[in-house]
């Protein structure tokens, strides 16, 4: 029960500063995606039915602060969710580096359902959207998930 109260308030809090406070701690523009990093926790710590589920669950909320695209960010979760847990049995989940180097690759997946959704992007502008935003925002993002991901996992999941 405690473990399910500290995900829920960890997701809460992901979406809260992916969407309202995420002006004050973009460098150069370059975004980090805390909501793909509490999907890969949880797909990384309890398998891929937990990181769809969280994916689903942090997606809805994201589309709650953007409802002109309603849908798309939980898709884009559940997406995440499901390749977290069929990396899962793939890396060396409990080396620091692999899991900064998937939540990488899974925040550049989740870029695109950004692009498409909330800055409605033609796909002629993407290739530019992607060197400019993307790649810097999935180094961004690899950086803090080095450094809070254990604390996060911890946290919410005990010691290991």
């Amino acid at each position: 029960m405690i473990k399910t109260v500290k995900i829920l308030w960890l997701i809460w809090l992901a979406v809260f500063l992916q969407s309202s406070m995420i002006n004050i701690i973009s460098p150069w523009g370059l975004i980090p995606n805390f909501m793909v990093m509490v999907i890969a926790l949880a797909g990384l710590k309890e398998g891929a039915s937990s990181g769809v589920w969280t994916g689903l669950l942090v997606g809805f909320l994201a589309d709650c602060y953007h409802p002109s695209t309603m849908g798309l960010f939980a898709f884009g979760g559940t997406v995440v969710g499901y390749l977290t847990g069929m990396a899962r049995d793939r890396i060396y989940r409990e080396q620091i580096i692999s899991q900064a180097a998937l939540t990488a690759a899974l925040a550049l997946a989740y870029q695109l359902f950004v692009f498409f959704g909330r800055d409605g992007g033609a796909l002629s502008s993407y290739p530019g959207y992607f060197i400019r935003f993307g790649l810097g925002g999935a180094v961004l993002t690899a950086l803090i998930a080095a450094l809070i991901l254990p604390a996060l996992e911890r946290w919410a999941y005990g010691k290991r």
